[in-house]
């Protein structure tokens, strides 16, 4: 039988840390073994570079108090009726726009959770942000735009059928 003994007080603030120093996240563990080997895994991890971690904050954190969404803000165009009736418009095709700015970096909105995209961006170094409510690619803000990557990621889309819009500024 396995041990469900819950995670320590400890074992929690140490995730924490270890995320907050890689620029990484992580699922809450529900027992000490998952902790122990999210913990063993964010050891192996490479720290970010503290200057890019806190300059990334900082813009998200002035992103939201301006209410700006960027790539991941919902345009009106992409939403059809009123009140209890209001839903996606075109639900049928799912278009996923990548945009890459100085400013905001690359993004990716347009993928819905179960669609298949995740893996595909995982594979290709984006990250889910859940304070942006969008895919990003770390450590791409104030930086050029990685077109062979993005290339990449558009060919690896397309081929699983997705409808992809490239932009980049």
């Amino acid at each position: 039988m396995t041990d469900q003994r819950k995670p320590t007080q400890r074992q929690q603030a140490l995730l924490r840390r270890l995320a907050d120093e890689r620029g990484q996240t992580f699922s809450v563990p529900r027992t000490a073994a998952e902790a122990s080997d999210e913990i063993n895994r964010l050891i192996g991890a490479s720290p970010s570079d503290r200057t890019e971690i806190r300059r990334e904050r900082s813009a998200i954190r002035n992103d939201l108090a301006r209410k700006a969404g960027g790539a991941a803000a919902i345009q009106a165009r992409e939403l059809e009726g009123y009140g209890s009736t209001a839903g996606w418009a075109d639900t049928n095709t799912a278009l996923l726009v990548v945009t890459h700015s100085l400013a905001d970096g690359t993004l990716l909105s347009g993928t819905i959770q179960g669609d298949g995209a995740a893996p595909i961006l995982r594979s290709h170094g984006l990250r889910w942000s859940g304070d942006l409510q969008s895919w990003f690619l770390p450590n791409s803000r104030r930086r050029r735009p990685q077109r062979a990557l993005l290339m990449r990621l558009e060919q690896a889309l397309r081929v699983c059928n997705f409808e992809v819009d490239l932009r980049i500024d």
